[in-house]
């Protein structure tokens, strides 16, 4: 849960919202933070009815204007299921229709194999001045390696466990997966050489249940997780060694393009 208190006349029905996400085994992270915008820009109007009107959604909508349209989508979406379900308890709101993804004019960045090779080559031959034990950089070049082969996404990647790697089946399962559903992928035979290089390294580090089932499976040489932001800090390193432009501003080229169907 995220460090935020809501204020707003919206406040109950937002916790009994996120309590029944909760219950259906959704993830509640990115709700809570959308609930907060939300929470702070009715607050800020002064609103006092439990009620969201077509002129207070507009009026949101216009204060959006550095929120990219994926963003804005994600947005909507919980915005729309927020206000059926007010409308279901007894509370009339007006629903927005949502936006066509069609409509979302970003274009994925479509590596060529040759770029690959030189990404792949580059986060190999990343190197720190000197150790420090919470840098990423140990688990970026297998972790590139892992979403160009199975397609997963980045989150999903950083959310792996011990036991979801199953080399002897070469399987991985992804538990937690955009739609709540977990599926399984198949582990190749240069990406499980990949993998098992991974774990040998890592088992010898000097931590506490590295090898324990539960135990995160990408992480800094002090144990800590994979940030997203820290995830895409060494990138765009690495498009720079590659002399690969980033434009920056959500217009890529972004980490998931590499799981995009090359």
């Amino acid at each position: 849960m995220i460090n935020y208190t809501f204020t707003s006349v919206f406040m109950p029905f937002f916790k009994d919202f996120l309590h029944i996400k909760e219950t259906m085994g959704f993830g509640i992270t990115k709700i809570e933070y959308i609930f907060k915008e939300f929470d702070l820009f009715f607050s800020k109007e002064g609103v006092i009815s439990p009620t969201v009107t077509k002129e207070l959604i507009a009026k949101w909508r216009e204060s959006r204007i550095n929120d990219s349209e994926r963003t804005l989508y994600d947005k909507w979406s919980i915005l729309s299921q927020f206000t059926r379900y007010m409308c279901h308890i007894g509370y009339p709101c007006y629903v927005p229709r949502m936006p066509r993804k069609k409509d979302w004019n970003y274009v994925p960045y479509i590596f060529t194999h040759t770029q690959m090779l030189d990404i792949f080559n580059a986060a190999d031959s990343l190197r720190m001045p000197y150790f420090l034990p919470y840098s990423k950089q140990f688990s970026i070049p297998v972790l590139l390696r892992t979403l160009y082969a199975t397609g997963m996404r980045v989150g999903e990647a950083i959310s792996l466990k011990n036991e979801d790697i199953d080399l002897e089946k070469n399987l991985i399962l992804i538990r937690k997966t955009k739609n709540q559903r977990q599926r399984i992928v198949p582990i190749t035979v240069s990406l499980k050489e990949v993998l098992a290089q991974y774990i040998s390294y890592r088992n010898k580090m000097p931590l506490e249940n590295i090898e324990n089932k539960n135990t995160t499976f990408f992480i800094a040489p002090d144990g800590s997780v994979l940030s997203k932001s820290a995830i895409g800090t060494w990138f765009r390193k690495i498009l720079k060694k590659c002399k690969i432009p980033y434009v920056g501003g959500n217009h890529g080229p972004r980490i998931h393009d590499i799981s995009y169907p090359n």
